[in-house]
């Protein structure tokens, strides 16, 4: 183990640059996907969102009609209410 440390140091030593820009690649690659992630995870919850939307009309509309109960549109209106307020777009993430 400790004959493979030195011979990493020597490298690192002799290719400085090299291993200096190899390792920013490294990093840059890393928090490039981590941003595309990210994006993309937007993206899903910003269209949950807006099911979210639609499905409250949806039910709103079938308390309405009396299809569905006042207590049980309480209920699911509750929940949903609760899932887009928890939500990080909801809070400006």
């Amino acid at each position: 183990m400790l004959i493979y440390m030195k011979h990493v140091l020597i490298y690192v030593q002799q290719f400085k640059t090299a291993f200096v820009k190899r390792e920013i690649e490294k990093a840059n690659i890393k928090c490039q996907t981590c941003v595309e992630k990210a994006k993309l995870d937007m993206v899903t919850l910003k269209q949950r969102d807006e099911d979210l939307d639609v499905v409250f009309k949806h039910i709103y509309e079938d308390m309405v009609a009396e299809q569905l109960s006042p207590k049980r549109f309480d209920k699911l209106s509750t929940q949903y209410a609760e899932e887009q307020w928890a939500s990080p777009t909801k809070a400006g993430l």
